[in-house]
């Protein structure tokens, strides 16, 4: 329950309405007119998106003429335009920009400064900001160029704001505000707002979406497009009457005025206050002299015959902004035959105006090409770090546990120097990615020595196994408890197949038996195949060599020592023999 009873004890907060700006326009001015110490008295405004350029021309003291020639001027121009918002000639931002730097006071800063607050969303992680400070009037109209900004609508690149990007404020807080309970929100949607239109509808849906909530229906669903893609000003001009009377209601609701204005426009005499037609459960509305009378009637714009004598000075404004260009030649193209005439020789025009009014965005962007680029240049790095960062943990997530289990008879120590421990059991491994991990480690050109007891099939540059604590770039590896295990249970080695148990020992034991050598000093031992291969040297077989007297009478002279010039000994004889 908001109290009125101190000044600056509460705010008022616009949400955003994009083309329906409009609505706020009315509620404005009838807050103006009615009940001027709720806007003078205002401890601050908040707005976001459309909102906030209402909240920065109350806070610039600017009147009603101003805001509705703005508005309605932009609607005008895009009613010109073949294609509507999706001509190429559309550019809201830059259009608003202009206005801005043309309209607003020089000190316009200065009075904005804890007076106005502009909800914000930042990129890339969409938190709100809501900017209460400003230091120059430039500053001042980059943050409503912020708010503004819806992505994609508006363009690609968002608009930077100290250092950061920022986009349309609505997007995560739709209704800004330092304390809730004392801030009167208005909101051109049906739904909870305090100055809203009146829904007729019988749903009972309600949508919470971005610190709003809406009710679903039909008439939400056309003012929602209306927001993006604006219709006729006289239909404008009616949101904006209605914005009027919703302040109304909402005034004599609370007590704010003492005149009976709505019951006058439906031609009906006021009932008398009962107990039933106020808020009994308000206690703090009664304490401020509050008294919530439910029985003030919802009045439509249709009901009222003329609105003039409502508002005289709205009215006016309404009308001077939402005439029409008087020319022979405008009056042409919005006829029916012109409007025809317009979309035969579309193929033909809009490959030349997409042309020229790309050209000249091109070369107006040229200043903020470096700054751009480069925010464009982190964007994708960072794109592309959590990309392969989501991947990676998607692929270990997904592999599925191996029933991979080594197991050493004679564990070990782990060696000093961190190239090779004895391995471990590994738990929940991936059978194919953990082994493909696991063997395809750095190579270390120096392997070290293998201790006692280690298995022989693994290879001295594979990476320390988690008895000691897992590999960082191994989250699977198994526990300190699996490894206890493995030290209590006999050697064996499963992995493709392969078996060694006791297979280091043997081999080991093999290499370093010694080996007979032969008298020729070749160290090559006496086998099966060797003996007949030197049985048949005498008789000329198994060499493919024809026996000739010359070799016949050679080899006669090798059982004597003769010939071949090598005296015949005991160690010569054995191996001839």
């Amino acid at each position: 329950m908001v109290s009125f009873e101190k000044e600056g004890s509460w705010s008022l907060c616009f949400s955003g309405a994009g083309f329906l700006g409009l609505y706020h326009v009315g509620v404005s001015h009838c807050l103006r007119e009615r009940a001027p110490r709720l806007l003078q008295g205002a401890h601050r405004f908040y707005g976001s998106s459309s909102g906030a350029l209402n909240a920065v021309a109350l806070a610039c003291g600017k009147p009603v003429d101003f805001c509705c020639s703005q508005v309605l001027g932009m609607v005008q121009v895009i009613k010109r335009l073949s294609l509507g918002v999706l001509h190429p000639a559309f550019a809201p931002i830059e259009y608003i920009k202009l206005r801005l730097q043309e309209h607003l006071p020089a000190n316009a800063h200065i009075l904005a400064s804890n007076r106005l607050g502009i909800s914000l969303t930042r990129w890339p992680d969409g938190k709100n900001v809501i900017v209460t400070h400003f230091a120059t009037r430039d500053e001042l109209i980059q943050a409503l160029l912020c708010t503004l900004y819806l992505p994609f609508y508006c363009g690609v690149i968002p608009p930077e704001f100290r250092g950061e990007r920022y986009f349309d404020g609505s997007m995560s807080n739709n209704l800004p505000s330092e304390d809730p309970n004392a801030t009167i929100t208005v909101a051109p949607l049906h739904g909870t707002v305090d100055i809203c239109p009146q829904s007729t509808s019988a749903s009972l849906h309600e949508l919470n979406i971005c610190n709003t909530v809406l009710q679903m229906s039909t008439k939400n669903f056309f003012l929602g497009f209306c927001c993006l893609f604006p219709p006729s000003p006289e239909t404008l001009a009616d949101i904006c009457r209605q914005g009027y009377l919703d302040a109304l209601r909402f005034l004599e609701r609370r007590g704010l005025i003492k005149e009976p204005i709505l019951w006058v426009l439906v031609s009906k005499e006021p009932p008398a206050p009962t107990e039933g037609t106020q808020d009994a459960g308000c206690d703090e509305g009664r304490k401020a002299g509050l008294n919530l009378n439910w029985a003030v009637p919802n009045v439509f714009i249709e009901a009222v015959a003329d609105f003039k004598q409502l508002s005289p000075e709205l009215e006016a404004a309404l009308r001077k902004a939402g005439a029409k260009d008087p020319s022979i030649w405008a009056q042409f193209w919005q006829s029916g035959p012109g409007q025809v005439l317009t979309y035969l020789l579309l193929p033909c025009t809009l490959p030349v105006e997409y042309a020229y009014f790309r050209s000249r965005r091109i070369v107006a962007w040229l200043p903020d090409v470096p700054a751009d680029l480069c925010w464009m240049q982190g964007l994708l790095r960072r794109s592309a770090h959590e990309f392969y960062s989501r991947i990676k943990a998607q692929l270990f997530r997904a592999v599925s546990p191996s029933t991979i289990t080594i197991i050493i008879d004679n564990p070990q120590s782990p060696m000093e120097d961190g190239h090779f421990r004895p391995p471990c059991p590994l738990q929940q491994a991936p059978s194919s990615l953990g082994r493909l991990l696991w063997w395809t480690q750095p190579w270390s050109p120096d392997p070290p020595s293998r201790p006692e007891g280690t298995v022989m099939g693994q290879p001295s540059d594979r990476p320390p196994d988690p008895c000691t604590g897992p590999h960082p770039s191994l989250p699977f590896l198994a526990s300190a408890d699996s490894c206890a295990q493995a030290k209590e249970t006999p050697a064996r080695v499963e992995m493709g197949k392969v078996e060694n148990a006791g297979w280091s020992e043997k081999k080991r034991e093999r290499r370093n038996k010694p080996t007979p050598r032969l008298g020729s000093g070749r160290g090559v031992p006496m086998t099966s195949r060797r003996r007949n291969a030197l049985a048949s040297v005498g008789s000329g077989r198994g060499a493919g060599v024809p026996m000739t007297s010359r070799r016949r009478s050679a080899l006669a002279n090798v059982g004597s020592g003769r010939g071949a010039g090598v005296p015949m000994t005991s160690r010569r004889r054995s191996a001839l023999a």
